[in-house]
Formats: C-alpha cells, sequence, structure tokens
C-alpha cells in the first residue's frame, strides 16, 4: 500500500504542476477566447496557440508521457491494466459510452453545419467551435452569478448549503473548494460564466454535505450537471425577449457539445496509453494523436487550414484534465444523461427526491 500512496502523491504533484503552468501561461487567454466579440475570441485563440507552439507543445508530451508511466505503474499495483481501470473496456459504463461514441460524430456534424449556415460560412473558424449565437446582453454580473448558482439548489430543498457558501458564511471541504474557485469563475464571459458557477456550486454543496472533496469524477459529475440542467430552468424563468432566448439556447447546445466531444478527449487519451504501452520509453507524439482523435469527432465543418490546424492543436491546453485521472472525461458523460432522468423524478415528487437525494450528496461516493 505504500506504494500506492507514494504513487498517487507524485501524480497529484504533476498534476498541479502541470495546472499551475496552464493557469499562469494560458488562462487569461482562454477567457479572451470566450468571449462574445469574434475580434477578441480570435485573438484569444491566436494567444493560445502561440504559447502551444513556443513551448506548450513540449510540455504537454513530456508531462503526459511522465504521466502515463506514473498511471499505468498505479494500475498495476491495484493488479490491472491502465486501460481496463481508467476507460471502462469490456463493462457495462464502457458500452454505454461507446453508445453515445456511435452517435456523436453525427450530432456534432448537424450542430455545426448549423452554425457554419448562421455565421454565413462553410466552414467555422475554430474560435467558433463553442461561439455563442444570440447576445444575453452582456456578462452577467458575478454577485448575480454566484446567487444564482446557490438559487439552483432551491428545487433541491438545499439552498441553505448553498447560499452559505455563496456568502462565505460556511466552513468545510465545499466552502474551501468554492473559495479556491471563485476568482476564475468571476472572469468567464457571457451565460457561460453563470452556468460554470452553478455546475462548481455542484461540487461544492455535494463536498460540503459529504465532510470530503475525494470524490469520485463518475460520481462528482452527475451532481454537477445535474446543476447545469437547474441553472438552464433557472434562466429561462429570467428571459425578457427573443435574443435572450436564443441566447439561452445556443448556451445550452454549447454545454451539450463540450460534453459530447470528452468522446474525443477520451479516444485521445486512451490511444496516448496504448502508444505507450506499445513503445515504452519513447515520447509521445501527442499532437498527431490529438489531431486523429480530435478530427474524427469534429468531423469536416471547422476549418483546419493554414494557421488554423495551430488553434486546433492548441485546444489540448484548454483541458488539463488527463494530468490528474485518465478517463475523467467519462464522468461528463455519464453526468449528461443522467440529469435527464433525475430531473424526472424530482419532477414526478419533490418531497421524497429532496429528502432522498440530500442523504445520498452526504454520503459521498455511493451516489
Amino acid at each position: 500500500m505504500a506504494s500506492i500512496a507514494a504513487l498517487e502523491h507524485e501524480i497529484g504533484a504533476l498534476g498541479q504542476e502541470f495546472h499551475k503552468w496552464r493557469m499562469i501561461n494560458v488562462w487569461k487567454h482562454l477567457v479572451n477566447a470566450g468571449s462574445e466579440n469574434a475580434a477578441t475570441r480570435i485573438a484569444g485563440h491566436h494567444a493560445v496557440a502561440d504559447v502551444f507552439s513556443k513551448g506548450g507543445k513540449a510540455k504537454i508530451e513530456e508531462g503526459l508521457t511522465r504521466m502515463i508511466g506514473l498511471q499505468s505503474k498505479l494500475a498495476a499495483e491495484h493488479g490491472s491494466s491502465a486501460s481496463k481501470l481508467y476507460f471502462h473496456e469490456g463493462n457495462a459504463l464502457g458500452k454505454g459510452i461507446a453508445t453515445i461514441e456511435v452517435n456523436a460524430g453525427g450530432v456534432l456534424d448537424r450542430y455545426f453545419g448549423f452554425k457554419a449556415k448562421l455565421n454565413h460560412t462553410d466552414l467555422l473558424h475554430p474560435s467558433e467551435i463553442m461561439a455563442p449565437v444570440g447576445n444575453w446582453g452582456g456578462s452577467v454580473p458575478w454577485d448575480e452569478s454566484r446567487q444564482v448558482a446557490a438559487i439552483c439548489f432551491e428545487p433541491l430543498g438545499m439552498s441553505d448549503v448553498a447560499h452559505g457558501i455563496a456568502n462565505k458564511t460556511a466552513t468545510g471541504p465545499g466552502q474551501e473548494f468554492w473559495s479556491r474557485f471563485e476568482p476564475r469563475l468571476k472572469d468567464i464571459p457571457g451565460l457561460m460564466g453563470p452556468r460554470v458557477a452553478a455546475h462548481e456550486m455542484g461540487h461544492a454543496v455535494h463536498f460540503q454535505l459529504s465532510g470530503t472533496d475525494k470524490i469520485h469524477p463518475e460520481v462528482a459529475e452527475i451532481v454537477s450537471t445535474m446543476q447545469e440542467a437547474l441553472f438552464m430552468k433557472e434562466m429561462a424563468k429570467r428571459i425578457k425577449n427573443p435574443q435572450q432566448s436564443v441566447a439561452l439556447l445556443s448556451d445550452q447546445l454549447n454545454a451539450d457539445v463540450a460534453t459530447v466531444e470528452q468522446i474525443g478527449k477520451l479516444n485521445f487519451e486512451r490511444n496516448a496509453y496504448r502508444y505507450a504501452e506499445q513503445h515504452p520509453g519513447q515520447v509521445i507524439p501527442v499532437t498527431k494523436l490529438w489531431r486523429e482523435a480530435s478530427g474524427k469527432i469534429l468531423g469536416n465543418n471547422i476549418s483546419q487550414a493554414g494557421e488554423h490546424a495551430a488553434m486546433m492543436d492548441a485546444r489540448l491546453m484548454l483541458w488539463d484534465q488527463y494530468m490528474y485521472r485518465p478517463g475523467y472525461g467519462s464522468g461528463y458523460l455519464v453526468g449528461w444523461a443522467a440529469a435527464p432522468k433525475l430531473l424526472e423524478k424530482l419532477e414526478a415528487d419533490p418531497a421524497v427526491f429532496q429528502e432522498t437525494y440530500r442523504k445520498l450528496l452526504a454520503k459521498g461516493d455511493s451516489l
């Protein structure tokens, strides 16, 4: 067991090191890359691509190669291979994710084709993959965003916990988590800002009720994705004009795209682990594997010619969970599939759902 603890510690330290580097070098550009202003958004993507070309690629290749070695050793200590332990090969969850994968390309292809028509173009610029269609009327002020994140817990009967965290009157792991995240959340533009705040508040309340933030991602992301669904219902009450209706629908579709796109990220990670197994001691060709996996899932609606190719490569830096836990993206897919059924149960019998759900969250990993 000592070797497992040592490996977990080293993995955590490497993940934190990479995350810190990313936050220092990329975060401010990522915020600009999410802007509703097209020129600012394109400039943000150019800046991220510049970071990638001037050291980001090497940083990711070195870090991921090292991380795969550590995760593979950890899997062996648990009596398994990394691919079986982290990517659900052959089990029921893996089959469910495979079902989404079979249909994901067609869904994304239709959505991107529709967005291209709205933008009067044949091919989307890479910066338009997650760009909003419509405009809520500017970013939601942060004070309103954090209160909306807490209000989303009212249908669940947990607004006491959420408001305590939002107003910083609580103590515990959920409050600590929220306090660490809040400075970053304030910078996220448009409707994405309050939606991500609702998502992270889902984690915060879960951690607060369970007394720990050591919760498996495939459990944690069910709770946070449920909160995104409740966020959409809350914001629908606040619509004042047709333009805001379009903006909210666009944000929902972008959130769905971000989730379904996890298929490409999972394939990228899985292929990286397979490469490491087949070519021990070699640096993993990260960019090549990323292009293959992301190109397959994003289809032919995104321009990848010239400088756009560099922007597509640099999207590797939009996501750093592969430096923490391989296969993390499956947690979002599980949550995305579960949220509609949870909403059905909530609406069918609110009192019973509230009691049961609160007890389950308090148990942490047994959701």
